[in-house]
């Protein structure tokens, strides 16, 4: 459990608890103060990545001191992100990471005998895939991949979450996009989106692994 001095002046999403202080307490200036308690209980986060949680909520509270609540929104969206493998990477949107993952995630679920380290990723990238936490997307690749006999063992599921995206169809409906909670559970989409832009985000992760150049 983590608190952040902040301005209350930001709606938080669900996971973040926001308990009011004195009014009379002061931070940069801001006399409209509360407490931000992040609860991780249960949330599959490596260090690396609450490091990463830290410092959103870091820049958040200096964002906050000067800023209204409707230059926050603006502010503190979701972004892009860097999926790398060695010495090879690409840049995707969070969003299209997200939903990438969530394919991924449903593959190992329907494979059997999954060794532990595999079911540790499935629950990590779940958690990213539609926590938004606001600190981007980290699939950490060198990580959980760091040998061949992994490489060899989340290849094929790649594979089976990129042949399931092909089924799918040329278009993501709406409902279906927010039903994923790719960007976290307070985000909407409101629009239909192409399943190509998920498509590349998984033959780029393929060509990551086996060592080719992600396609442009």
């Amino acid at each position: 459990m983590t608190s952040w001095d902040c301005s209350s002046d930001y709606r938080v999403p669900p996971i973040w608890n926001h308990e009011p202080t004195s009014p009379t307490d002061k931070h940069l200036g801001n006399p409209n103060i509360g407490k931000v308690v992040v609860d991780t209980t249960g949330l599959n986060l490596t260090t690396d990545q609450l490091k990463k949680l830290n410092d959103y909520w870091i820049r958040w509270i200096r964002i906050a001191s000067s800023a209204s609540s409707s230059e926050l929104a603006g502010r503190l969206t979701m972004g892009y992100s860097d999926m790398d493998y060695r010495d090879k990477s690409f840049q995707a949107h969070d969003a299209d990471l997200a939903v990438w993952m969530h394919y991924v995630v449903e593959a190992i679920d329907r494979a059997q005998d999954r060794p532990r380290w595999l079911d540790e990723l499935r629950q990590n990238w779940h958690d990213q895939a539609t926590g938004g936490f606001g600190f981007g997307i980290m699939p950490e690749l060198d990580k959980h991949f760091a040998d061949d006999a992994r490489k060899a063992t989340i290849l094929p599921l790649f594979r089976q979450a990129l042949a399931e995206m092909d089924r799918h169809g040329d278009m993501m409906r709406v409902d279906e996009l927010n039903s994923l909670k790719p960007s976290g559970p307070n985000a909407v989409f409101a629009e239909d989106l192409p399943m190509e832009r998920f498509r590349k985000v998984g033959r780029r992760a393929i060509d990551l692994l086996e060592g080719r150049p992600p396609e442009s």
